[in-house]
């Protein structure tokens, strides 16, 4: 799995998924032979509406353990924090229903199977404070 982080003007940007009244990183399954750069691109560009340019790994996390409900499998998830390359477009899709950068203090609500509010402030900090090493568990 991998997720966009995307910081602007201290804000987040976030995706609300289709028929739900909650929101996410944008992101998705890495599809086989797509390296974790295209991969962020695609998924930033297809559920956003967002050209960006990735710039570093923030983490790479095991989903169990970050507090995202049950799923049947193992999925590890890798966080790329990007910069905008181009305006916010968004356009519609089978995923996702709007795109909007949140400021962390005031989040919307939060699709507990792909993101939590641990993590957002996580990718937020790493591209705020520009950490250079990568968290992994």
């Amino acid at each position: 799995d991998v997720r966009v982080a995307v910081v602007r003007d201290g804000t987040i940007l976030l995706v609300q998924q289709k028929g739900e009244d909650a929101w996410s990183l944008p992101g998705g399954w890495v599809d086989i032979d797509t390296s974790l750069r295209e991969a962020a691109v695609k998924e930033a560009r297809e559920e956003a509406g967002a050209d960006v340019r990735p710039e570093k790994l923030i983490a790479v996390l095991d989903r169990r353990k970050q507090d995202l409900g049950f799923f049947p499998y193992a999925v590890v998830s890798a966080y790329i924090g990007c910069s905008m390359a181009g305006d916010l477009t968004f356009r519609d899709n089978t995923e996702t229903a709007a795109a909007r950068f949140f400021p962390v203090d005031s989040l919307p609500p939060l699709s507990v199977m792909r993101t939590n509010r641990d993590l957002i402030l996580l990718c937020h900090r790493s591209m705020i404070e520009r950490w250079s090493h990568t968290i992994f568990d």
